[in-house]
């Protein structure tokens, strides 16, 4: 038993990894050169509002916006402001960990 390593039976297992760790990354290379050139999506308030779960909130108040966010926060949603011409527009979430 001290031989295990240097045993037919070993190095074909040894082999079979390597050969379908091999096989593996060939296939999956294909798949992720294409994502790499796909164009990154561009997230603007337009298409947010044309998503299919969109929900619009009228809010009203000074504060709305923060009270909104504070609440999507406490749900554990991921924020990024939105701004234009330096006013707040809208709040989208984030991708990612």
């Amino acid at each position: 038993m001290d031989r295990i390593y240097f045993t037919p039976y070993f190095f074909l297992l040894l082999l079979w990894l390597c050969v379908s760790a091999v096989v593996c990354n060939i296939t999956r290379l294909r798949r992720t050169v294409r994502l790499w050139n796909k164009p990154p999506v561009v997230r603007t308030a337009a298409n947010l509002q044309a998503h299919k779960e969109a929900v619009n909130a009228s809010l009203k108040g000074p504060d709305a916006l923060e009270r909104g966010v504070e609440e999507l926060r406490h749900r554990r949603f991921r924020l990024q402001r939105l701004e234009k011409d330096g006013a707040t527009y809208g709040i989208m979430p984030t991708m990612g960990s």
